[in-house]
């Protein structure tokens, strides 16, 4: 695919998958808004693709909603950013269940309803690919906030998919399985 003259603004930019999605997209010709928390992942990243670096902590609600305002308009958005914590079910903390809730659920969430809301704004058409896991269809030890919080996302792309499909903004769901990124090795 071609996406010279497009926009796409990608969560979870600086490492693993959400860097690879950067590359392919630069080299297809996209100019790329590349989220992630570490500014030493964007300055290596800005030198190999020319992507616009944004860092952001998007367990802060607040400013995940204020990076994305600022970075809009974009043509599409790829929620990537995802994060885990290895805890077995009955240790499983209220803390470490609301971290992963605002980075793999809330964050997506808010992302995507700005994002929509400046495309139906213009009139215009669009795509949300939120990036999930396997994880949210099988019980894997030791992850259950990442199980839940990814199956919550699949059921708001569902939603999201239903909502916005008459507004022409397409909504998907990835669910990879385990891949080697530095999350993939602390997990497996």
């Amino acid at each position: 695919m071609d996406f010279t003259g497009k926009k796409v603004i990608v969560t979870g930019a600086g490492k693993g998958i959400g860097r690879v999605i950067v590359a392919m997209l630069a080299a297809r010709g996209a100019t790329v808004v590349a989220m992630t928390r570490s500014a030493e992942d964007l300055d290596s990243l800005v030198a190999e693709t020319g992507c616009i670096p944004v860092a952001v902590d998007l367990a802060d609600l607040d400013a995940a909603r204020a990076a994305i305002k600022a970075a809009l308009p974009a043509d599409y958005l790829v929620n990537n950013a995802g994060t885990t914590s290895l805890e077995p079910f009955l240790d499983t903390s209220i803390e470490t269940i609301d971290h992963l809730m605002n980075v793999n659920l809330k964050a997506p969430i808010v992302l995507a309803q700005e994002y929509a809301r400046d495309r139906i704004a213009r009139g215009q058409k669009g795509a949300i690919v939120n990036i999930s896991s396997m994880a949210a269809f099988l019980g894997v030890p030791d992850h259950t906030a990442y199980c839940a919080t990814k199956g919550a996302l699949d059921a708001a792309t569902r939603v999201m998919a239903v909502e916005l499909g008459p507004h022409g903004i397409r909504a998907n769901c990835v669910n990879p399985v385990v891949t080697m990124t530095p999350m993939g090795i602390k997990a497996w």
